[in-house]
């Protein structure tokens, strides 16, 4: 199965639980709103600092997987196997680094989306509280 056919494959299974959670939760039909628009900022901001984590937790084994394949694939250079493991070290490097880079870049949309409904928040409360004082 191909790297592109499993994501696609990920990403329907992550929409189908979406889909499944009830509507105060960020759940509700694809496409539709759900229910509410309240953003809980507390889970964007953890969720944010795990993909973070994540990221960086990723490069050293990255690295090492690709090390080691290519290390692999110079030990048996005069076998066949040693060809295809040099092909794999080659199409990992790139793969691996993209997906790191991904994740790394959903956290940091994450924390901005956090932010941004931290800071929504505390514009409305401090807009409420301007009307009732005047009101």
């Amino acid at each position: 199965m191909s790297f592109h056919t499993e994501w696609e494959q990920y990403k329907q299974s992550a929409r189908t639980q979406l889909d499944s959670l009830p509507p105060d939760a960020g759940g509700g039909p694809s496409g539709g709103t759900g229910g509410d628009y309240n953003v809980k900022w507390e889970p964007l901001k953890y969720a944010s600092g795990c993909c973070g984590t994540y990221a960086e937790d990723l490069r050293p084994k990255i690295a090492s997987a690709c090390d080691d394949t290519g290390a692999a694939a110079t030990e048996l250079d005069s076998w066949e196997v040693g060809g295809v493991l040099a092909q794999l070290e080659a199409e990992w490097q790139p793969a691996l680094d993209r997906m790191r880079r991904l994740i790394s870049s959903n956290g940091a949309a994450l924390a901005d989306t956090s932010s941004i409904a931290q800071l929504n928040e505390q514009s409305t409360a401090q807009l409420f509280q301007g009307a009732t004082a005047h009101g």
